[in-house]
């Protein structure tokens, strides 16, 4: 088959097309992903552990946490950290916010998981959850129910932030007055689903088998991009912004106050008991709330955001540890290596067999140390 055909299936069968417009065909290869047959089964471990994960509890408060902090960073909007965001994910389904974007299709849910991947069946469960065929209290279908509802949790901690970017973005164009409604909405979905957008894949084959092996690749990959263009000013919520260059001023400052409240974190905290007491790996992702200032006595641990916590956050706490001799040249080089490996996601091991080779190889790619240790 030539690169200028085109294949779909018809009642079940492979059908070739040859496709003389570029354009059009560009567009088409988009659904090239059903010639893949043999990826559906080489990413079941990637989906179930993604699935898992997104589903926790604890995944929820940190990707509300971490999405929060970045967006401020990198979107130049107008929002408030955290509070806002919060606010939104227990707003309710009546929320004016979330039934704009939910019509708009954004609710797609952590990395699109929640777009339905056969649309026969699709129907066929909602059916069965509305009553409508088959037994919706059995065993199976309770399970299933369950999931889904979990599964509505993660896409309520994806929207929050998306729902403040919306809301900032409606607000601002409302008040220039040169707007009709529809154009507002338009504006504000566009910026909204740009905060993180999962739907940007492109048409190479590559770039999708790697996302659907490796889990969370396709978040990573975008939230690069998304830096990217936020520091060379090529992105933001305002476009009048963009085109001014306001918008990488505005990174810069955020950036540059997101640095030095982390030189403030670590000239509080790296002489603190509760901060020295935390691993290496713990101290890189998260930051520490001690306890002499919580109503309990464990220390709280506060999930950096990826690329930004990283940039801004760990890199220049670990330079001031660094500089200061309480950390050593192998300390820092580990810290970057892992920050760039692991917080980047520039580890392209397809989960499928990511646990046999670590067993195999004694070494856990998350903690760079061996499995099993070698005692001499």
């Amino acid at each position: 088959i030539q690169e200028s055909t085109h294949t779909i299936r018809i009642d079940g069968e492979d059908r070739h097309f040859r496709v003389k417009d570029a354009l059009l065909y560009e567009t088409l290869s988009g659904t090239m992903e059903a010639r893949m047959g043999w990826l559906d089964m080489l990413s079941i471990p990637s989906n179930v552990l993604r699935g898992l994960i997104t589903r926790s509890p604890d995944f929820l408060a940190a990707n509300l946490f971490r999405d929060a902090g970045s967006s401020w960073v990198t979107s130049g909007a107008d929002i408030r950290p955290f509070t806002g965001a919060l606010k939104n994910m227990f707003s309710g389904d009546e929320d004016p916010t979330w039934q704009a974007l939910e019509r708009s299709g954004l609710a797609g849910g952590f990395d699109n998981m929640n777009d339905p991947k056969d649309f026969s069946k699709y129907m066929q469960k909602g059916w069965t959850d509305e009553g409508l065929i088959g037994n919706k209290n059995s065993a199976w279908n309770r399970l299933t129910w369950l999931w889904d509802k979990t599964g509505r949790w993660s896409t309520r901690s994806d929207m929050a932030v998306r729902m403040d970017v919306w809301q900032d973005v409606v607000s601002r164009m409302e008040a220039e007055g040169i707007h009709d409604r529809r154009t507002i909405e338009a504006e504000a979905d566009f910026q909204a689903m740009e905060v993180l957008n999962f739907a940007r894949r492109g048409a190479s084959p590559y770039y999708r088998i790697l996302t659907a092996l490796v889990p969370f690749t396709g978040a990573r990959f975008q939230g690069i991009d998304v830096l990217y263009r936020a520091a060379s000013g090529k992105y933001g919520t305002d476009p009048f912004a963009v085109q001014s260059g306001a918008a990488k001023m505005r990174f810069m400052s955020r950036a540059m106050t997101m640095m030095a409240l982390s030189g403030m974190y670590w000239l509080l905290m790296h002489d603190d008991d509760d901060y020295t007491g935390q691993t290496q790996e713990i101290r890189d992702m998260n930051l520490i709330v001690p306890s002499s200032i919580l109503p309990f006595d464990n220390p709280m641990k506060l999930p950096k955001p990826f690329e930004v916590g990283f940039f801004f956050i760990t890199v220049p706490e670990a330079f001031l540890s660094w500089i200061t001799s309480e950390t050593d040249d192998r300390q820092l080089v580990n810290t970057l290596k892992k920050g760039l490996i692991d917080t980047l996601h520039f580890n392209p091991i397809p989960q499928a067999g990511k646990p046999a080779l670590e067993t195999i190889v004694n070494h856990s790619f998350w903690t760079g140390r061996d499995i099993v240790p070698q005692h001499k």
